[in-house]
Formats: structure tokens, C-alpha cells, sequence
């Protein structure tokens, strides 16, 4: 394939367009948004052959942790949800802002929408994270941490799969609890009050501290 002016174009254009669905941006002109998203992942402009490396790798899926760097540092309300995959491990992870509660509010009636009441400016949620190899899944919670470093991490450990209401589920609460602990995150669920899944929290660098003064109101 010949890769030219035309190419370079058609590729910011389509690398952009994913990037803005991503981060629900309406705003920002694709190509611009494309040439700070490649600086994110080179640190430094590309060339052609480079750029469309980038948008195949993007259209695949890939590039997860790019994506949480790139939107930690964008103006953002909240994200689509964000894949991110390894060969043995999957996880999703959503940022969001306090500004996206009017919108959240509309369509969770969760323990999330009451984050926006304690947690000023930028936090991540990570919705899903499942592995099929040992230690696969913390290698990728790991890489998550560190790709959001700066920004406070909760999530929502609880029955995964539809078959696990059949199992003692404070054995399974304690296992994971216990998972998450080894990692930094702290249980934060008597804030919530949920009996099916521990609320937990990671404060990951960031200068917000989910203090015993904080009370979710319910």
C-alpha cells in the first residue's frame, strides 16, 4: 500500500472519529483530536506509516491504556466505557466528572451517582475486570492504576457472572475484598451499604481521600 498525503488524512480522520465517540467530544475537530491522541502514544509526531499503525491497532480495539492516559488529561464530561484486553485478561473501565451526573442519574440508580456528591473533579470506575490465567488480571490492574495515576479509582467487586447468586456469596465478597485489597484499593462499603458486592476505592496518587468523614447520603 502506498501511503501518502491522502492516506495520512483518511487515517487522522478515522483515528479521531473513535477517539471523540470515546470520549462523547463533539467539539473537537478529528484530526486535531487524532494528532494529541498519537502524541500520547508516541509522545511525539509520526509518520505516515506510523499513523496507520495506530488507526488499524485503534479500530482492533487496542490501545486501551493510551485511551485512559489520553482522556485522564482531556476535557471530559464522562467516557464511553473503555476496553481494555491482553491475551488473557479483559477489563472496562469509565471516567467521569461531576458533570456528568445529571446525565448518569438519568439512566443508573447506583452507588455511582453518589460518588458525584463526594468526589470533586475527575474519578475512573472500573465496571469489569475478568482474567482466564493467574495473575493476568492484577498485570492489567496494575497497568490500569498506572495509566490513571493522578485520578481516584473506585470499583464494584461482586458476582460476575450470572451463576454466582448460587454460590455463598460472603466467601466470594471476602476472596475478592482480600483480591483487591493486595492491590491498594480499600473497602469503602459501609458508605453504601450493599450486601451483593464491596464498594472500593484506590486513591491512587491522586489528592482526594475517601475519609471516615464522608457520608453518602441515602
Amino acid at each position: 500500500m502506498q501511503y501518502d498525503v491522502i492516506t495520512e488524512n483518511a487515517d487522522l480522520i478515522t483515528i479521531g472519529g473513535i477517539v471523540n465517540r470515546t470520549l462523547n467530544d463533539k467539539s473537537t475537530n478529528r484530526v486535531v483530536q487524532a494528532k494529541a491522541f498519537i502524541r500520547t502514544v508516541y509522545g511525539h509526531a509520526v509518520g505516515v506509516k506510523a499513523i496507520h499503525r495506530v488507526m488499524k491497532n485503534l479500530s482492533f480495539g487496542r490501545y486501551g491504556t493510551a485511551l485512559l492516559r489520553h482522556a485522564k488529561n482531556a476535557d471530559i464530561i464522562y467516557t464511553q466505557p473503555i476496553q481494555l484486553s491482553t491475551d488473557h485478561a479483559h477489563a472496562t473501565v469509565t471516567l467521569y466528572t461531576s458533570q456528568a451526573k445529571s446525565d448518569i442519574m438519568a439512566s443508573h440508580g447506583t452507588w455511582l451517582c453518589e460518588l458525584f456528591d463526594v468526589v470533586p473533579g475527575k474519578f475512573a470506575v472500573i465496571d469489569k475486570l475478568e482474567s482466564v490465567k493467574k495473575d493476568a488480571g492484577t498485570r492489567l490492574l496494575t497497568a490500569i492504576l498506572s495509566s490513571l495515576n493522578g485520578i481516584p479509582v473506585f470499583l464494584q467487586a461482586g458476582w460476575l457472572y450470572e451463576g454466582d447468586g448460587e454460590l455463598e456469596r460472603r466467601e466470594i465478597l471476602k476472596k475478592l475484598k482480600t483480591y483487591y485489597g493486595n492491590t491498594g484499593f480499600e473497602d469503602i462499603n459501609d458508605h453504601f451499604g450493599y450486601e451483593n458486592a464491596v464498594i472500593m476505592y484506590h486513591k491512587n496518587d491522586s489528592d482526594f481521600v475517601f475519609s471516615d468523614s464522608i457520608r453518602v447520603r441515602r
